[in-house]
This record gives C-alpha cells, sequence and structure tokens, in this order.
C-alpha cells in the first residue's frame, strides 16, 4: 500500500504559472507515482486554460478546496485588514488563512482521515500545526515547506517602501513574520527550504531567540523546473530586439524592478536601439499604476510563457528585494536565453556571475549589459550554453524530484 500524504497549499496549484505555484505542482509530481496523494487548496482554481503542463489530478488521489476570501482591494478594506493584522499580530496572507472559519473547514474536510506525512505548503499557514497533526497516523510526519523566509521578506519590503507609513507598516509585519517563525517552526518534524542561503537564516532566527533546531531538521529542496518543457522554444533570436521581464504585479519586489526598468533603464536603451521592445508578463494589479513608456507592453498573465521567452532577446530580472530563490531565472536558463540579473535575482542558486548570467547591480549595468547583447547576441552563446548546462546539472525536475523522495524516504523510513 502505498503512504498516504496530505499536502495543504494556500493556492490551487494548476496551471502552474507563477512561482509558487510551479514549486508545489513539481512536488506533487514526484511524489504521484510512489505515494497517495490528497491535496487541499485554499483556493479555487483558475478557469481552465493550456498551459502545456499535464492536469494536477494526474498525480492526486483527492482534491479538495477551500476557497478563502481575500480582502478587496479599495483603501477602507485595506485599512481594515492592516488593523485585523495588528490586532492578531499577523503578517498579511497569513490573515486570510488563519481565522476561525477556514480553520474550521480544514479540520472537518480532513476529519477522519489518517496519513503517513503531510506537507504545510508556506509559513503562512503554520498556524494549521494543531489541526492538521490530528490526521496523522501513530508514525506520520509533518513538514513545513518554506518558500521563503517570511520575515526577511518584509523587512525587505520595509527597506524599499519609499515613505512612511508604508515603511513602518513592513517593518512591524517583519516583527510579526519572526514571531510566527519562532513559534510553529519548532513544531514541525522537519523543514524545507528553497536554499542553502535560507536554511542558515532560519537557523539564525530560531538560534537568536533560543529555539535552536538541529540542522538535520532542515532539509534543501531548490527550486526547479522541467527543463525539456521549454525544448521547443527556437534559437533564433538575431533579428529580434526584444526585452523580457517575468514576474506578477502584485508583488512589490516585481514592481520596484519594473519601475527600475520601465523609468530608469529602457527609455537609455531605446536611444540607441529604437526599434527595441520591452514586454512585461505577469498577473495584473488593477489597484497599482503602472509606469508607462514607448516601447513597454504589459501582457498580463499568460498560461503558457514559452511563446513570450522565444519572441525575446533577454531575459531581465533586476529585483533587488525578496526572499527565496526565483524560477524566471531557471526558465531563463533553460530556455537559451542571456540573462541580465542582480545579484538578489539569483541568490541561493550558486550561479557565477558572467559564467552563467550577466551581472548587473546597478542602472548603468543594466543599460551596458543590454546594449551589448543587443549589438552583438552571437558573443553571449557561450554563457547561454554554460547557463542551460549548469540549470540541467542542479534545478531540473527530474534531480530535484528525485531527491526530494529520498529526503522523504530517510525522514519515514516509507518506499
Amino acid at each position: 500500500m502505498k503512504p498516504a500524504v496530505l499536502i495543504i497549499a494556500p493556492d490551487y496549484p494548476y496551471p502552474p504559472i507563477e512561482g509558487g505555484l510551479l514549486r508545489v505542482y513539481h512536488l506533487i509530481a514526484a511524489l504521484g507515482n510512489d505515494y497517495a496523494v490528497d491535496l487541499l487548496a485554499l483556493s479555487s482554481p483558475p478557469p481552465a486554460s493550456p498551459c502545456g503542463y499535464p492536469s494536477i489530478e494526474r498525480w492526486c488521489r483527492r482534491i479538495d478546496v477551500i476557497p478563502a476570501i481575500f480582502p478587496k482591494k479599495d483603501v477602507l478594506s485595506q485599512f481594515r485588514r492592516i488593523m485585523y493584522c495588528i490586532r492578531h499580530r499577523l503578517s498579511p496572507r497569513s490573515d486570510v488563512y488563519v481565522n476561525d472559519t477556514v480553520i474550521r473547514q480544514v479540520a472537518n474536510t480532513i476529519a477522519g482521515r489518517s496519513y503517513d506525512l503531510t506537507i504545510l505548503e508556506h509559513s503562512w499557514i503554520a498556524n494549521y500545526h494543531p489541526v492538521v497533526k490530528n490526521a496523522l497516523s501513530s508514525v506520520g510526519i509533518m513538514v513545513l515547506d518554506l518558500h521563503n523566509i517570511e520575515s526577511d521578506l518584509k523587512k525587505d519590503f520595509a527597506t524599499h517602501s519609499d515613505r512612511f507609513p508604508r515603511s513602518w507598516i513592513n517593518r512591524m509585519f517583519a516583527r510579526f513574520a519572526t514571531q510566527q517563525e519562532q513559534r510553529w517552526l519548532p513544531e514541525f518534524d522537519h523543514l524545507f527550504t528553497t536554499s542553502d542561503h535560507d536554511k542558515q537564516r532560519i537557523d539564525a532566527i530560531l538560534q537568536g531567540f533560543g529555539h535552536p533546531i538541529s540542522s538535520s531538521s532542515i532539509s534543501v529542496i531548490p527550486n526547479c523546473i522541467d527543463v525539456d518543457f521549454y525544448a521547443s522554444i527556437g534559437q533564433d533570436t538575431r533579428q529580434k530586439k526584444r526585452l523580457l521581464f517575468c514576474g506578477g504585479l502584485d508583488f512589490p519586489p516585481n514592481r520596484t524592478a519594473i519601475e527600475l526598468l520601465v523609468r530608469r533603464v529602457f527609455p537609455q536603451v531605446r536611444n540607441d536601439h529604437h526599434d527595441c521592445e520591452l514586454w512585461i508578463v505577469g498577473k495584473d494589479d488593477p489597484h497599482w499604476t503602472k509606469p508607462q513608456t514607448d516601447g513597454v507592453t504589459f501582457a498580463g498573465s499568460v498560461a503558457d510563457i514559452r511563446p513570450y521567452i522565444e519572441d525575446a532577446t533577454m531575459v531581465l530580472a533586476p529585483i533587488l528585494n525578496g526572499s527565496g530563490t526565483r524560477f524566471k531565472v531557471l526558465e531563463a536558463w533553460a530556455a537559451r536565453r542571456p540573462l541580465i540579473a542582480t545579484t538578489k535575482a539569483v541568490e541561493g542558486l550558486n550561479a557565477t556571475p558572467m559564467t552563467h548570467f550577466w551581472l548587473a547591480d546597478t542602472e548603468s549595468d543594466f543599460v551596458e549589459g543590454i546594449n551589448q547583447i543587443l549589438r552583438a547576441p552571437e558573443q553571449t552563446r557561450q554563457m547561454v550554453d554554460a547557463g542551460y548546462q549548469f540549470v540541467n546539472a542542479h534545478y531540473d525536475a527530474r534531480m530535484i524530484g528525485k531527491r526530494f523522495r529520498e529526503t522523504l524516504a530517510a525522514l519515514s523510513h516509507e518506499p
């Protein structure tokens, strides 16, 4: 009999069109043949659209959906949300899931079940530990998969917030996130992080407040992609002058990156390359005023990113803040596109600047890199090939899936 596993995810992981969804999707796919997988998603699936990936139902025995209700984006609703977070000492997103109604529905849904393994995706739902523990078998284990370090993310938001009171609010949310991490992370049998960098940060956070965790209780399961998924992308970009940035507009680090590109970097590039275009692909945020200039196109959310990468001369990742590792970087390597990225964008991936990617930590670095690649794209072939070999060797879904299964087997002593 296959071991039974319950995965609880804040977002429905299909289609896997964003980083967090891709992570959950590939982890479920890695388990599907050896485990009886039940998925409990806290959001409804979006309308069906062709994305090129097999359906998540292929690997799941059961899928339950409890759609959490997100606050509206108007000023009054957001003010009420902030006050709720302050009153309950929660950081945003946790507030959506950590309420009596949703927790009661989760408890009722899994009542009477028994699992050998439960995996909670993201620290937002770490508070579910007491409820989910009741569904574990006598030898079952509970794992928390940390997509990023939430307290570090909020601290970065505060650092890059341009004015009061936003900076003050984010510093407060960072404190709340740290308190949540200190309270709940030691309760889990095991933790997953996306990189050695994040593993070290968790060690530091917990040891700094008297809650040390053995290093053997934290495993690094890197973000990964199916490299073969991008094999159909053509490689002839000699006649194209299109720059590509991928990322949802509802995520503050992406908005900061877009502001840098549209307002400061791209206008300088257009001075020398009048026919150059900048395409920005990712979920829209109607409450954010998008910066505009000639040659910029906001494509919105797309089910399949491959046609947009195929039309791109290069991929840009001017990420200045955030946590975790970035799928946009892995996709550029897998698609054999030149990548210009900040140190932050490739943090935790152990890539070598100017070997696997063009390092650009300043506005002038980006302008220089873009102009050089546009003038002589053939000169980046060695870097592109190195990036492709690197992602194949370290971040392909098949290899990481095998590592994931071996880690679970070592934890549970099950096949």
